[in-house]
């Protein structure tokens, strides 16, 4: 498959682990893309290696992105903009951390990224205040949306598709945590330019299933008018499973804290608190109820171990 011009950061290709012992009458697989690299962990890089790209044949000597706090997006974006000698700047929603530095915003204090903080009701329009910044720098920025969630931000996991189905060509499932709905995008439209039958699930950790099913049409709107042109998704390709949000987007109750302690104790890998360990909740509802087609299950890992920090004391 050809893809856009882009950066080799991430480091490929990342593990796909069978797991023994478990519990479910299927073949379950772990996508270890907590292995893209130390600063750079997680799924966001696969984004990353386009869209700074992008950024790079644009001219832009500073990038702007936002998230929470403990966003794994806004570390990585900071880490590899250092690497390419671009300045970053993070818009973080919600109020500064006083006492307590730690995790991934440790990480950003620590490179030097230029961090504003917004409430969260001026994050709703978020977009909007990233284009009226950039617009207060002398040089030139590039706007990279929340989780790098867009058309060609997409491509990296459209890439990470193609690995995992070189890797295991008879996958029958793959189900990953969806907070800004382009890692599902990606794999969704890589199943359909690969014709392959293998189904896309993702479980949604904020928000709700019908805001990002809408998003993701939207999205592949996008990507159908810049590549893909005879591509077309229907609203029953989608599959996204509502319920495990919690208490809400980055709330951690004990629930989550006792089933991270559960995964790492019997398999030995770590789910984070904000994605994995509330999608790997809903992996085993998915499973117990029989509701995955096929046997061969991939759970996609994407990363967020930094953010575990932040919950030190809980555990």
């Amino acid at each position: 498959m050809k893809y856009p011009k882009h950066l080799h950061f991430t480091q490929l290709n990342t593990p796909l682990v069978k797991l023994k012992d478990h519990p479910f009458g299927y073949q379950l697989y772990v996508k270890r893309d907590d292995f893209t690299g130390i600063e750079l962990s997680g799924n966001k890089v696969r984004k990353l290696d386009f869209l700074l790209q992008e950024a790079l044949t644009k001219g832009a000597k500073r990038v702007i992105t936002c998230g929470g706090v403990q966003s794994n997006h806004c570390r990585a974006t900071a880490y590899m903009a250092t690497k390419l000698g671009l300045k970053t700047t993070l818009v973080l929603k919600g109020e500064e951390p006083e006492n307590f530095i730690t995790g991934n915003f440790l990480l950003n204090r620590i490179i030097g990224a230029d961090i504003h903080f917004i409430s969260e009701t001026a994050y709703q329009h978020v977009d909007e205040y990233m284009s009226e910044l950039a617009g207060r720098y002398s040089e030139k920025t590039y706007v990279i949306p929340e989780g790098g969630s867009n058309a060609l931000g997409a491509w990296g996991y459209v890439k990470a598709f193609d690995e995992i189905t070189q890797q295991l060509p008879e996958a029958d499932a793959i189900v990953a945590p969806t907070g800004s709905i382009g890692t599902h995008a990606g794999l969704l439209f890589a199943r359909w330019l690969k014709k392959h039958p293998c189904q896309i699930v993702s479980i949604n950790v904020c928000d709700t299933a019908d805001f990002f099913r809408q998003k993701l049409l939207h999205l592949a709107l996008d990507f159908k008018l810049q590549f893909a042109p005879q591509m077309t998704i229907y609203e029953d390709d989608i599959h996204i499973v509502d319920g495990f949000v919690g208490t809400g987007y980055g709330q951690v109750t004990e629930r989550e804290i006792s089933k991270i302690k559960e995964v790492a104790q019997k398999y030995g890998f770590l789910l984070d608190p904000v994605y994995t360990v509330k999608a790997w909740m809903g992996l085993e509802m998915l499973l117990k109820e029989g509701k995955l087609p096929g046997e061969k299950i991939v759970f996609l890992h994407t990363g967020g171990i930094f953010g575990l920090f932040a919950h030190g004391n809980r555990f």
